[in-house]
């Protein structure tokens, strides 16, 4: 079943909101954006296209399965294979990713090792690498 708009547009988490008043704030004369939800055939995975003036950003929001079995092995590529095809269907966007992906980028595991290929593959930053942990570490956002 595909995820509704109304779904999409709850699972916009507050940095994602947060970000985009950031990006209208930076150029006023992109005050006036065209936001529209993409259609995504995932109940982890939605997607928001916003369009102004001055720039193009695609929000994708995640919630991935946790590192159990083989079962959630397979839910894992599947939805990062949903991520990568969002990301190449709006190659005119830039696309922000964020949510919660169950990894544990100190550790080594499968779903770590996974996400790393990946975003090495598409070329994107991991933030967890360019930034330092808050003190205490937080689960999610």
């Amino acid at each position: 079943m595909c995820v509704t708009s109304v779904t999409l547009l709850l699972c916009l988490t507050v940095p994602l909101l947060s970000l985009f008043y950031e990006l209208l704030c930076e150029d006023c004369t992109s005050l006036v954006a065209n936001v529209s939800p993409d259609t995504v055939c995932s109940r982890r995975v939605c997607a928001v296209r916003v369009i102004t003036n001055a720039w193009k950003l695609l929000l994708v929001n995640c919630y991935m399965p946790y590192e159990d079995d083989d079962a959630k092995f397979d839910d894992f590529v599947s939805e990062l294979s949903v991520i990568e095809d969002l990301v190449n269907a709006h190659n005119d966007c830039r696309v922000m990713t964020c949510g919660y992906f169950n990894v544990d980028f100190s550790r080594t595991g499968l779903h770590t090792v996974l996400l790393k290929s990946f975003c090495e593959t598409l070329n994107v930053a991991s933030l967890p690498h360019k930034c330092q942990p808050p003190s205490p570490p937080l689960d999610n956002i």
